[in-house]
């Protein structure tokens, strides 16, 4: 057998290995989380004092705390208390919105891909081992490289409405930003610690019979774990 037939095999190997680590991944917290998220939180929600010693954990969202901050919730948790009409107060009914959004969160965080801290010239350590689509860009059509400084994957970031909250992780809002916002498709095989993996991203405006906006299609893995995200978004004032 020719030397290139077994590369080729090699590599088709390693792409299925690592498709199947990505299903693994994100079907065992993803197809729990949807199925289950709407009857375990109520029930997680009277145990949330124990914390991590509840049997319930795993299906609450520690991630939105952060005990320096004025009101004790991360930024963009306080943005959707303001968006919710609350400034300072989770009530029930708005954490478990937020928890239908981000299911399981708390058992997606231990389940998490390989992946290092970003470093200052390239995207989180990774090494792009291949690049499959590249047309990622801006709103002012700037092209923006996946081997960038900081994660390139599509889809749209809105103005913050908490001052202190990071803008590149704004997902909801009643503008769209123009700086943070990444539109059109990018698809990459990548390495980390030898580790292959794949991200697939695209964000488009789409023209259904009955409704238009942006359609977010997101596959693969990525600094937040295994990703797998669809999602339609309102047409709204792009600042």
């Amino acid at each position: 057998m020719e030397l290139g037939v077994v590369f080729n095999i090699f590599v088709t190997m390693r792409k299925i290995k690592a498709c199947i680590n990505w299903f693994v991944g994100f079907f065992f917290s993803g197809a729990l989380g949807l199925l289950t998220e709407w009857l375990m939180f109520p029930i997680a929600w009277l145990f949330k004092g124990y914390g991590k010693k509840s049997p319930f954990w795993i299906w609450m969202d520690d991630s939105r705390f952060n005990d320096g901050t004025y009101n004790g919730f991360m930024p963009d948790y306080s943005s959707y208390l303001i968006l919710n009409g609350s400034e300072d107060e989770e009530t029930f009914l708005i954490a478990y919105k937020w928890h239908l959004r981000n299911s399981v969160w708390n058992l997606k965080s231990l389940l998490k891909p390989t992946m290092l801290p970003f470093k200052t010239d390239g995207n989180n350590n990774i090494i792009i081992i291949e690049t499959i689509i590249d047309e990622l860009y801006t709103y002012n059509d700037n092209w923006i490289p996946q081997d960038g400084k900081w994660e390139s994957i599509a889809g749209l970031k809105y103005i913050p409405i908490d001052p202190n909250q990071d803008k590149w992780q704004v997902n909801q809002g009643d503008e769209i930003s123009i700086e943070t916002s990444i539109l059109g498709t990018g698809f990459i095989w990548y390495e980390v610690l030898g580790d292959l993996s794949f991200k697939y991203s695209q964000c488009i405006e789409v023209n259904y019979l009955f409704w238009k906006g942006y359609r977010t299609i997101q596959l693969g893995t990525s600094q937040s774990g295994f990703r797998f995200t669809i999602k339609h978004q309102a047409i709204k004032p792009w600042k």
